[in-house]
């Protein structure tokens, strides 16, 4: 669980203490980690936009969303390679953070389609990046997929591992 009080803006004004709650655009939002890390970030206090293609994942994860926390999240089903479509999230919502986890991963496709995955992967970041810095939003969280194929997890320590992935790059 994520404290609650580093994550607040204070601003005062009239002597009095203002909270205004830092906003964080998730990419990726309702698949598995970004799911779970968007129930974090609403019950640490934070505003929460999702976007999402739903490529791999699904719409009813939002309710599930509101149910844990009981809060609504606005939902944009946007693909991260469309840098209009993001735009106009990026000057709608004043972001503080971007957290990225909008990104291909499964290796056995990335072999069948690595013009997919290298467009998925790269294209949809450099978009973030771009709106990033035109918009002013100076917090990122990216998210690899960080798959590792044929290594056991009990090693993860203590080998230094060289890139066994077939499109080597496309998940930076």
């Amino acid at each position: 669980m994520l404290p609650k009080q580093e994550f607040f803006l204070n601003f005062t004004s009239n002597n009095q203490k203002e909270t205004m709650a830092k906003r964080v655009l998730v990419t990726g939002g309702t698949g598995y980690i970004g799911s779970h890390t968007t129930v974090e970030l609403l019950e640490a206090g934070y505003e929460v936009v999702i976007v999402d293609n739903l490529s791999n994942s699904e719409r009813f994860v939002l309710d599930g969303i509101r149910k844990i926390t009981g809060k609504r999240v606005p939902f944009h089903k946007v693909d991260c390679r469309s840098l209009a479509s993001l735009r106009r999230i990026f000057t709608r919502y004043p972001f503080d953070a971007v957290i990225h986890f909008a990104a291909s991963k499964a290796v056995g496709e990335s072999v069948e389609q690595p013009l997919l995955y290298y467009q998925n992967n790269l294209v949809s970041l450099m978009n973030i990046l771009q709106l990033m810095r035109e918009c002013q939003v100076p917090n990122l969280v990216f998210s690899s997929s960080s798959k590792m194929p044929n290594c056991s997890s009990r090693f993860m320590a203590t080998i230094t591992p060289r890139p066994a992935h077939p499109t080597p790059g496309s998940d930076l």
